[in-house]
This record gives C-alpha cells, structure tokens and sequence, in this order.
C-alpha cells in the first residue's frame, strides 16, 4: 500500500538515539519506534527509511520528490511508467516517490497497478515532500525536473546552481519526456563515479546550520 503521509524523528533518548517513524495510509495510522544506539550516520537513517516502505537498502534505489498536483506531476507520471523498462536496464531497481497534491491518490492507484503487472514492489510511494536544500544536506544524487507553474521560475533557478556545480542534473519541464527521463536515470545508475562525485559537490553546496543562521539574524536585529 502507498503511503498518504510519513515523518522521521530522531532525538536522543539517554542511553540512545531514537527514531520515531509514522505512517498515515488513508484512516489508518502506525507508528515504528526505530533505536539506533550512537547518533546514526546519514546512511544508516536513509538504510532504516528503505525498509520501513518494504525496500532492500541493498538494491539501488531512484528517490524522486515533488508535488503531485495536475500541473506538476509530470515527471512522477513518465518516472512510474518507465519503471518496467528501468528495471530491465538496472535489475531490481526500486522508485521512492515522495509529495502530496491533488492527483496523489491517481498516481498512487497508477503505480499499484504497475507493481502487480511486475510482480514485486518496484515503486513506493509517500506523501508531503522535502526541499532542494535537504535534498544537498542529505548529498543526495539527483534529477532535477523544476516546474515552470511558480513565482518568477525559482525552481529552475535554484536547480541551475546544483547543475553548474555538477551536483545534479535538471530536464526542464517541457523537454523531459519519458525516454529523456529513462536515459537520464539509467546513465546516472550505471555511473558511479558520477554519483560520487554529485555526492561530493551537494555537501559543500549544502547549508546545514540555516536555523542557527536565522537565529542569529534575528538576534542581531533585536538588538537595534
């Protein structure tokens, strides 16, 4: 089953850290206490995330975040279409999708539908998102398909800085159909070095302390 909505906690609860996993699946909720020990690696969250939505940590993974709404679910759309041909050219490949909109349940119905034709859970999905600077705190290797439906194209704007530091690689909206997408996914898999070093590029592009940036500013102009 899809999920409507998750979100991962981590805190310190002496003597360990902790994580708190919960899952909202249309009127049903659950929750999934994770312990880790010592405060867990990024890699270590990300392998625990996998399993929680029935995914092998083991097999590679395309992570794709967005809103699902008509007017910005195209790439999610192509992105679970291909997914039988994906799996053909990168065996046992499996698609995280992740954003909440109004053709959510569509795509959600959509990709059950493909995971039966494949006979396995080759494609999960979740609901509300994350951001471009998460997706760099996390170093995260990445295609980028910005929406053009936004204030003044700030989604492509920001996704052009990650693309010249060759910490990702962005397909506007009206150039990325589903071989495009397909072509792009399966280079940047069958490549990596590639995503080596879009993992590299992503943490020095990264602003991993905003809050505490924030908080100074505001406590600076409090102080005029």
């Amino acid at each position: 089953m899809a999920t409507d909505r998750c979100a991962l906690t981590v805190y310190f609860e002496d003597p360990f850290w902790v994580g708190l996993f919960e899952r909202w699946e249309g009127e049903s909720y659950r929750v999934s206490k994770l312990t880790f020990g010592p405060e867990p690696r990024d890699a270590e969250v990300w392998e625990r995330v996998l399993r929680e939505f029935g995914l092998d940590p083991a097999r590679p993974v395309v992570s794709y975040v967005s809103r699902m709404d008509a007017d910005r679910a195209l790439a999610a759309r192509q992105l679970i279409e291909i997914a039988p041909r994906l799996d053909k050219a990168v065996p046992g490949v499996q698609l995280l999708i992740a954003g909440g909109g109004n053709v959510f349940d569509e795509l959600k119905d959509r990709a059950e539908a493909v995971n039966e034709k494949m006979g396995r859970r080759c494609i999960a999905m979740t609901g509300p998102r994350t951001d471009i600077n998460e997706i760099a705190a996390a170093g995260t290797p990445c295609i980028i398909v910005p929406s053009p439906n936004v204030t003044n194209n700030h989604q492509e704007k920001n996704a052009r800085i990650l693309e010249e530091r060759g910490a990702a690689v962005v397909l506007r909206e009206d150039e990325c159909d589903g071989d495009r997408l397909y072509a792009a996914a399966k280079a940047l898999l069958h490549d990596d070095a590639r995503r080596a070093a879009m993992r590299s590029a992503l943490r020095q592009i990264a602003v991993v302390d905003s809050a505490e940036r924030i908080y100074r500013i505001l406590l600076e102009l409090a102080k005029r």
